[in-house]
C-alpha cells in the first residue's frame, strides 16, 4: 500500500504566500530595498508605501502588481490577497455573492438534462425526412475512402457520381450532369462543387469534359467519366446489368425516347469540336481576356527577337 503525502495547512498557506512573493517581485523592483531593510530589522524606504497587515504572520510583500492575477476564490492563495490588501473588500463581497449564486445555481439544475438538448431531440424528430426513393450506392474501391488527399465532401460527391452513373448510364460509366444539379443534390455552392470535382479529377478517379454552347461562349454542362481507381476490384470491368423492368415500355414510344424522358442527357448539345477538357476551357475562357489586355497595353507584350546564329 502507497503512502500519499497530504499537505498541512501551514504548508498551503507558505506556498501561497510563496506565489504572491513571486508575483510581486516581477512586478516591484523595489521590493529588494525592502526586504534588505526587513533583514537588518530596519524600516521600508520613505519613498515605497502600501498596505500594511500583520494577520496571519504576514508582514508587507509589496504592492499590487499591474498584472495580477485573481486566484479563485477560497483557495489560500484568495485569502491572502485580501489580507495583504490586493483584492478589496468589495471585490471580495462580489466574488462571494457570485459563488454563492453559482453554487445554488448548480444545486437547482444539476439533476436536469439541458433544456438546449431537448430543443434539439424534438427539432429532429419534427424535421421531414428524404425520401426513400430505393436508390443506392454501388460498392466503390476503398482507396477513395483512405486516400489523404481528398476531403470529405469529395468523397461524398465522388459517390453521388456513382450513384446517379450506375442509375443512368452504367454501362458507358459516364455521366451528364451540371454543376447546379450537383449543388441543390449535395447542399454546397458552386466554388465548394468545383473545388470537389478538381481534387477527384487531379487523383484520378474521374475524367472531366465541359460542353460549351453553339451560340455563345457559355458551358452547357459537364461529362464525367468514372476512371478505373474508383471501382472496386470485382467491378472494374463492368457493373452488373439492368435488370429487365416489371412494366413494358411504351410501344408508340421508340427506346431513345423512352430513355431520354426518364434520364436526364446532353447528347444533343454533343459535338466534337464543343468537348473541351477542363484545361482547354480554361485557357478558351482566357483567351478573350489575353486578347482585350494585349490590345489596351500593347508594350507589355513585345516580342523577342531570335539571338543571332553565327
Amino acid at each position: 500500500m502507497l503512502n500519499t503525502y497530504t499537505p498541512s495547512e501551514s504548508e498551503l498557506m507558505e506556498q501561497a504566500r510563496a506565489s504572491l512573493r513571486r508575483q510581486a517581485r516581477l512586478a516591484s523592483p523595489p521590493l529588494r530595498q525592502f526586504n534588505r531593510t526587513a533583514t537588518l530589522r530596519g524600516t521600508a524606504a520613505p519613498d515605497f508605501t502600501g498596505p500594511l497587515s500583520q494577520a496571519g504572520g504576514l508582514i508587507y510583500i509589496g504592492p499590487r502588481p499591474a498584472d495580477f492575477e485573481k486566484p479563485r476564490y477560497g483557495t489560500p492563495a484568495y485569502a491572502i490577497a485580501v489580507k495583504v490588501g490586493w483584492i478589496t473588500a468589495e471585490e471580495e463581497k462580489a466574488d462571494r455573492v457570485a459563488r454563492e449564486a453559482r453554487r445554488k445555481r448548480s444545486l437547482q439544475t444539476c439533476h436536469r438534462t439541458s433544456l438546449q438538448r431537448d430543443i434539439d431531440d424534438e427539432e429532429a424528430l419534427s424535421r421531414k425526412r428524404p425520401r426513400d426513393t430505393g436508390a443506392y450506392v454501388p460498392p466503390l474501391s476503398a482507396q477513395l475512402e483512405n486516400d489523404p488527399h481528398l476531403t470529405d465532401g469529395a468523397r461524398r460527391c465522388a459517390r453521388k457520381i456513382a450513384e446517379l452513373t450506375y442509375r443512368q448510364n452504367r454501362e458507358q460509366r459516364s455521366l451528364d450532369v451540371t454543376v447546379t444539379y450537383l449543388m441543390n443534390a449535395l447542399g454546397r455552392s458552386r466554388s465548394t462543387i468545383q473545388r470537389y470535382l478538381r481534387q477527384l479529377e487531379r487523383e484520378g478517379y474521374i475524367a472531366v469534359q465541359t460542353i460549351g454552347s453553339r451560340l455563345s461562349r457559355m458551358c452547357i454542362g459537364l461529362v464525367i467519366h468514372l476512371c478505373t481507381p474508383l471501382f472496386a476490384r470485382h467491378h472494374r470491368k463492368a457493373w452488373p446489368p439492368k435488370k429487365a423492368p416489371e412494366r413494358p415500355a411504351n410501344p408508340g414510344a421508340s427506346r431513345e425516347r423512352h430513355k431520354q424522358t426518364k434520364y436526364f442527357s446532353l447528347d444533343y448539345y454533343k459535338d466534337k469540336n464543343l468537348m473541351f477538357s477542363v484545361q482547354q476551357w480554361s485557357a478558351k475562357c482566357r483567351n478573350g481576356v489575353w486578347r482585350a489586355f494585349k490590345k489596351d497595353s500593347p508594350h507589355l507584350f513585345t516580342e523577342t527577337p531570335p539571338p543571332l546564329t553565327a
